[in-house]
């Protein structure tokens, strides 16, 4: 019976001292990994896998996935909406319809937005457009109103 007694206490030291050392050396500091960068522009983007990509639907998506998808982006985009957070970019004056939706960061960063007006932003891409729906990001942070 001693002996079990003396089994299970030198258990919970082990355990305890297993929980000190893991607080101690894991990173506490609650900051998160800052995303990759990525100076890919949005014809670069869209030529590689995106409506004018010449590539097949697998290769488009590997290329996606690798490249581009959970990176950091700028862009400098024309408004088209701006509601509840989220902002619908044009990247050229003759597009009919948005390259990319934005989600925001802060929702409020949207409230004085204008369409049409041209707007630097940063981004993490997550999700490839195509010819019928736009490129997605999220956590964007407004850069600079031009």
């Amino acid at each position: 019976m001693k002996k079990l007694l003396k089994f299970i206490m030198y258990a919970i030291l082990a355990f305890f001292a297993f929980i000190i050392l893991m607080a101690i050396f894991s990173d506490t500091s609650g900051s998160a990994k800052q995303p990759e960068k990525s100076d890919a522009t949005f014809d670069q983007v869209n030529n590689e896998v995106g409506c004018t990509s010449k590539y097949s639907e697998d290769k488009k998506e590997d290329i996606f996935r690798t490249e581009y998808e959970g990176k950091q982006f700028l862009w400098e985009g024309i408004v088209s909406s701006s509601n509840n957070g989220t902002v619908q970019m044009k990247m050229k004056r003759g597009t009919l319809v948005s390259d990319i939706d934005i989600e925001l960061k802060n929702k409020k960063d949207g409230y004085d937005l204008q369409e049409n007006m041209i707007v630097k932003f940063s981004f993490i891409m997550n999700r490839a457009g195509g010819c019928f729906l736009p490129f997605a990001g999220k956590k964007a942070e407004l850069v600079r109103n031009m």
